[in-house]
């Protein structure tokens, strides 16, 4: 019996320091290493350590950006120093976290985390020749001339991060007019309109920072509109300004509503992905929640937006697609063709089958995907008045691999128009494709 004891001595040993060093491999280690770093355990810290200095586990590749995020919420000087280690790491996914968690974590003196981020961030900008979002971040939150320079110098570069540039400005800007500061931000500010009113090509960002920071008014919404003419708008900002432009088209046909509309902007009603960026960038200077924003965009400045009755959208469609059409040649005579036309395909019950009738019916079908033939022409018979009936059937002419001169037949039988008219058509479509599908 005391031999058997002795032998399983040694296996005793292993297997208890197997568990007190725990290895870090997944979701679930990674709780169980945490939970053990806040009741004290220096052991866990190692493990976190030792996880972070090795190759990620293939089931686990992102467990090192996991491990720095916990570190963030963990407050002690163990959890700082392993943070610093990797504020400088040259795989950009552990740096940027790294510096994210430094600047979350509550363990550091407020003057002192500014200090170090800046200096790594200006550093890392050095070394790599790029700044990424999670220093764009940090970098709102200080307010130095310094940082105010190395956002500047980074717009302009990559315009999925142009956006975030904007938010940190932006903040920088709000604390400091709060403040009553006028040197730090104002310089900056200063020149970010300067770049704006030389530049041919005026950059949507600067653009952004100046228009965004005078008010919801008319002024306002004409200013986000005149970023649709810059070609290197990004596509998200310039879509939702495209949706704000064709919505004014539609409003425009009653005259005392076009009025009323005239005093104040009443936002974004539709493109939501879209018009969500622009209220990510209000809610950031106005130092707002999203939720906040959006009421007060949806509300208006001055009093609730009345209801958009259907007869002025049914009036502004056509409208709006006459403005858009003179510049094509295209006249009201011609769209009155068009719109006489599908009613008349749609109204014809002898042919069922018409080849004019079936392309009409699946053309509406991405109007309505789920609806059947009977739904499909109640939609047809409002015309080019309803939403997006002409724009479908465009669409669903031009953007196929039929050859062009194939398109401007259908194009013809469908719409009845002549055949200089239907090559107008064709062209109108294909460059004005993005603002005639909100119409």
């Amino acid at each position: 019996m005391k031999l058997k004891t002795r032998c399983l001595f040694p296996v005793i040993l292993i297997l208890l320091a197997q568990c007190s060093s725990l290895a870090i491999k997944d979701r679930q280690t990674l709780k169980i290493a945490s939970d053990e770093a806040r009741s004290g355990n220096e052991s866990a810290y190692l493990a976190m350590e030792k996880a972070l200095s090795i190759d990620p586990p293939p089931q686990s590749p992102d467990i090192h950006v996991k491990i720095l995020a916990e570190l963030a919420v963990l407050p002690t000087t163990n959890s700082v120093e392993i943070i610093r280690k990797y504020m400088k790491d040259r795989i950009p996914a552990r740096r940027g976290q790294a510096v994210l968690s430094f600047l979350k974590n509550t363990s550091i003196e407020k003057k002192q985390k500014e200090k170090e981020l800046l200096e790594t961030i200006e550093s890392n900008f050095q070394q790599y020749s790029e700044i990424l979002p999670e220093e764009i971040q940090s970098l709102g939150t200080i307010d130095d001339q310094r940082s105010l320079d190395l956002l500047v110098k980074n717009l302009n570069k990559d315009s999925q991060r142009d956006a975030l540039i904007v938010q940190s400005l932006g903040g920088i800007f709000t604390r400091s007019n709060a403040a009553g500061q006028t040197g730090v931000a104002s310089s900056t500010e200063n020149q970010l309109v300067q770049v704006a009113s030389t530049a041919e090509d005026a950059n949507i960002r600067n653009l952004a920072i100046q228009s965004l920071k005078i008010g919801y008014g008319t002024e306002g919404a004409a200013r986000i509109q005149e970023i649709t003419l810059n070609k290197g708008s990004a596509p998200p900002l310039r879509m939702a300004a495209l949706t704000v432009m064709g919505q004014d088209m539609r409003r425009a046909p009653d005259a005392e509503y076009g009025k009323k509309l005239k005093k104040a902007w009443y936002g974004f009603r539709s493109e939501k992905d879209y018009a969500e960026k622009i209220v990510e960038v209000l809610a950031s200077i106005e130092n707002k929640s999203i939720d906040e924003m959006r009421k007060i965009l949806l509300r208006g400045v001055v009093k609730p937006a009345p209801p958009l009755r259907m007869e002025y959208v049914r009036q502004g469609t056509p409208q709006g697609l006459y403005s858009l059409g003179r510049k094509y040649d295209i006249s009201e005579g011609v769209f009155a063709k068009i719109d006489s036309r599908i009613q008349k395909i749609m109204k014809d019950e002898t042919l069922p089958q018409k080849p004019e009738k079936r392309t009409v019916s699946a053309a509406l079908n991405s109007l309505a995907p789920d609806s059947d033939y009977f739904q499909r022409k109640k939609i047809a018979l409002g015309g080019i008045s309803e939403r997006g009936v002409l724009s479908s059937i465009l669409r669903f002419i031009v953007n196929t691999r039929r050859s062009e001169a194939w398109q401007i037949m259908v194009l013809r039988n469908v719409c009845g128009v002549s055949e200089a008219e239907a090559m107008k058509l064709r062209e109108f479509y294909l460059n004005e494709s993005t603002t005639l599908n909100r119409l």
